[in-house]
């Protein structure tokens, strides 16, 4: 479980989340809807450790969280293969200097298959559509196991096909115990999604409902480590 308690965070003077308090259950996925410049990229910047609220708190459980940004800062010009870059999520969860175990390439391949890149593993990142990268960042996210993880738009520029069977890897991420959470403006994702929440005027609401649900605990954890995926 991941508790967001009064939340507040923006840039500069600009307040963009004003108060938000949320709990996002382990075992479930929650889809973050709103409207461009609503605050979800914020959020879940504050929820990854990434930005630090101006108030308010933020408590994560311990192992990280695993982020998939909506635009990679990978250097498309590196020579990275896909199979390179779904490694990383090892390396992330182990240490950058940690030899790759057997149990650890086998999570890699498993991974690549899920997402439906495993035909793509020797193929480099500036060879792919857009479509493919992000679908290898978030095999990436998987194999490095945090107990947390969020996604900015991750069906962007994915055909229906594919974010139908996106949906169903998050989904099995979440029955292993995990917290997924995926800001998301396409609706079929959130129909699939357990639970749905919208940002409206910087504070989050249950959909249909709009009664905010209350945290359980408040504990000071904005500085807490995350294994950041971009």
């Amino acid at each position: 479980m991941i508790d967001v308690c009064e939340v507040h965070a923006g840039y500069g003077r600009h307040e963009v989340l004003r108060g938000v308090t949320w709990c996002f259950a382990a075992g479930r996925v929650t889809a973050l809807r709103g409207s461009n410049g609503s605050g979800k990229t914020t959020l879940l910047d504050v929820m990854a450790g990434i930005r630090p609220p101006a108030r308010g708190t933020v408590s994560r459980p311990p192992g990280g969280v695993a982020y998939v940004p909506q635009r990679t800062h990978i250097d498309p010009r590196l020579p990275l293969t896909v199979r390179d870059v779904v490694t990383m999520g090892a390396w992330q969860r182990r240490g950058p200097w940690r030899r790759v175990s057997r149990d650890d390439r086998r999570a890699v391949e498993s991974a690549m298959d899920d997402l439906g890149i495993a035909h793509l593993a020797r193929r480099r990142l500036d060879e792919l559509s857009g479509g493919q990268v992000q679908r290898s960042l978030v095999a990436r996210a998987i194999v490095c196991d945090a107990p947390v993880m969020v996604l900015d738009e991750p069906m962007s520029g994915l055909d229906i096909g594919v974010r139908r069977e996106l949906s169903d890897v998050l989904r099995r991420v979440a029955a292993s115990g995990r917290v997924v959470v995926q800001a998301t403006h396409d609706a079929e994702a959130a129909e699939a999604s357990d639970q749905v929440v919208t940002l409206v005027d910087g504070r989050l609401h249950r959909h249909p409902s709009t009664v905010p649900q209350r945290c359980h605990i408040s504990i000071p954890d904005h500085r807490s480590g995350s294994s950041v995926v971009e």
